[in-house]
């Protein structure tokens, strides 16, 4: 799994509906998961 813990995903035009749902196995330890 990924040691990231903050993930900033606004810049993109990714809806919180089109990740996969796994995501949160891979980012355990994220503690901050923007998509705004």
């Amino acid at each position: 799994y990924s040691k990231i813990k903050h993930l900033r995903l606004d810049g993109n035009r990714i809806s919180e509906m089109s990740l996969p749902p796994d995501m949160y196995e891979c980012l355990r330890v994220a503690n901050e998961i923007t998509l705004n």
